[in-house]
């Protein structure tokens, strides 16, 4: 295990606060704020996901000196990651789910629910990348070959000399020819998905064909309501649940249970030895029969 989690929320109530004796919970409220002014109390108590060991800390302020007091306590309990379901400014130093990062271990399942809900036969499905930090798109693009005739890798940043290696060591493997462009390439115009690394907010959707699908894989999260906005017709899909060993959690959380429980994914996430271990990822994944639940097509 790669330490332990926080679940961080704010008191909602004066009565969940952790007063240490009942003068100060019946006292008058100035007294109470000179309290939690003074000694920034907080409730700590153990959960757990799937198994993973953490705790839901509760806060009774969420001001910057309350967030560092409580990011030491963090440390000082073994927390490595942590999140939140409400607008809390979490500090940094640990690592924070967005879901982003497991997707790509999880495309086999999506594209599969795609192809079921779109009727493309999977022999003439047409897929693009659309580029984001070199290393992921090329965890991407090793994860996907194998299943694809037509694939294609819109470049921002790198040039095409940069996937060279990758792209000659795919097709000696099967005789899959990677396609590149930019941005107007016909590779926009022909694809059925298109998966986004890019952190960049301009986005392609002008470009895209008529009821193709889009998958986003970046924190640009406004890119979905952009597509939403200006392109009805195109299918988008970046929040859903895992469902694994009978539990069903939010696409988030069940990152965090990777990245503290598989030190495969907490490498991947760290940048360490990527190549080998997204095959580790990818083979816990198959052999843990995970199911993708509430997809929002």
């Amino acid at each position: 295990m790669r330490g332990k989690f926080a679940k961080v929320r704010l008191a909602k109530t004066m009565d969940e606060i952790d007063w240490n004796n009942n003068f100060l919970k019946r006292a008058p409220r100035f007294i109470q704020n000179w309290y939690i002014d003074k000694y920034m109390p907080m409730v700590i108590e153990e959960v757990s996901i799937y198994g993973a060991l953490g705790y839901e800390i509760i806060l009774s302020r969420i001001d910057e000196e309350f967030i560092l007091n409580f990011a030491e306590e963090a440390k000082y309990l073994g927390v490595r990651a942590m999140f939140s379901e409400e607008e809390i400014p979490l500090p940094r130093g640990f690592f924070v789910p967005d879901g982003v990062v497991v997707k790509v271990f999880l495309l086999d399942c999506i594209i599969d629910k795609i192809l079921r809900a779109v009727k493309i036969e999977p022999s003439k499905l047409s897929l693009i990348i659309i580029e984001g930090e070199e290393p992921f798109t090329k965890a991407v693009v090793e994860l996907l070959y194998p299943r694809l005739n037509h694939l294609g890798i819109i470049l921002e940043s790198g040039g095409e000399q940069s996937y060279s290696g990758l792209a000659y060591e795919i097709f000696n493997d099967c005789g899959l020819n990677i396609s590149f462009g930019e941005r107007g390439s016909y590779l926009l115009k022909e694809a059925d998905i298109i998966i986004n690394l890019s952190e960049n907010e301009k986005g392609y959707e002008s470009f895209y064909k008529k009821n193709a699908c889009y998958i986003e894989l970046s924190s640009a999260s406004s890119k979905i309501n952009d597509i939403k906005l200006k392109r009805s017709d195109i299918l988008t899909i970046n929040k859903f649940n895992v469902e694994y060993e009978g539990e069903i959690l939010p696409i988030e959380q069940f990152e965090l249970f990777m990245y503290l429980e598989l030190a495969a994914f907490y490498n991947f996430v760290s940048g360490r030895n990527v190549r080998n271990n997204i095959w580790q990822i990818k083979n816990w994944i198959e052999a843990s029969n995970i199911k993708l639940r509430n997809m929002n097509f």
